[in-house]
């Protein structure tokens, strides 16, 4: 990633970059491992309030006028996806921030 030339993934040289500052950390997403992830999606997101869907900051605060909704603003509920349920997150979380938003 030293943006010489093209990497094994096709990429131009300008768009790879040295990872030259830590620390890095892992985590085991293998099949069954703990934290199995499922790959065409992501679970879980930012700290909201749960009132309000506004994002929490570092402190536990929140961010003034910066809201999630969707997979950003829910945890985990579940090892396994359950068919619809990223709708019904959707159609939760983004009614609850829009309507703290609005005011």
């Amino acid at each position: 990633a030293q943006g010489i030339r093209r990497d094994r993934f096709d990429k131009a040289p300008d768009s790879v970059h040295p990872l030259s500052a830590g620390p890095y950390y892992a985590i085991d997403c293998s099949l069954g491992s703990k934290r199995h992830l499922c790959a065409v999606m992501t679970l879980g997101g930012l700290a909201v309030d749960e009132r309000t869907g506004q994002v929490l900051g570092e402190n536990g605060g929140v961010v003034p006028g910066l809201y999630a909704a969707g997979r950003n603003a829910v945890g985990i509920c579940s090892r396994q996806y359950v068919s619809g349920l990223s709708i019904a997150d959707c159609v939760y979380s983004g009614r609850r921030a829009g309507r703290s938003a609005s005011g």
